[in-house]
């Protein structure tokens, strides 16, 4: 039986890993998600480790990816070295440099890619935002909303002009395309790949 790897993600970034995935060579790659949880409290230590056992005992080895929203996951003890925690300082390294990030994020501007735009109505539930409140938070502590986008098939603009219309802000696109985001599964998997 060949060895099979795990890729564990938040499901806003799904849609451009699993692009790469399909369009790459990666049969030995299977993808998986857990919930969202922009700007909700971390995940549980008992829910990641339910999560990575999960997946361990169907596969050789799991990459768990987390971010800012999984902080608890700096406190998570590994006993199995077929078990990696990639920890980002943001999860849009998955698909930018985080200099690009940096730049966009000191201008004040909320970032969006076309993945994350598919979980927008997902994102208000969390938020618990009526129009009238997500107007005034966000104007306070946004000045736009900037759209990397990755190029992936899918109707991003509707959605944008959606969240645009909710937060009442401005919206801009900054083509990015999916050059980052393959090396960086590129280079997970190598490096699986080698072991």
């Amino acid at each position: 039986m060949s060895e099979k790897l795990a890729i564990l993600v938040c499901n806003t970034l799904v849609p451009e890993i699993k692009h790469v995935i399909e369009s790459g060579f990666y049969p030995d790659v299977v993808l998986k998600s857990y919930p969202t949880h922009c700007m909700a409290s971390s995940m549980s230590l008992d829910k990641i480790d339910q999560m990575i056992s999960e997946c361990h005992e169907t596969f050789d080895k799991v990459i768990f990816i987390a971010s800012g929203c999984m902080a608890n996951v700096n406190e998570f003890t590994l006993e199995n070295s077929n078990i990696k925690i990639v920890r980002l300082q943001q999860c849009f390294e998955t698909v930018t440099g985080i200099e690009t990030i940096y730049h966009f994020t000191q201008k004040g501007c909320y970032l969006a890619t076309n993945g994350w735009l598919r979980t927008f109505e997902h994102q208000k539930r969390i938020w618990g935002f009526e129009r009238e409140d997500a107007l005034a938070f966000f104007r306070e502590s946004m000045k736009r909303i900037t759209l990397l986008d990755t190029g992936i098939p899918g109707n991003s603009t509707k959605t944008l002009e959606a969240f645009s219309d909710y937060t009442g802000l401005e919206h801009e696109t900054f083509p990015i395309g999916l050059s980052h985001c393959k090396h960086f599964i590129h280079s997970l998997v190598s490096d699986w790949r080698a072991e």
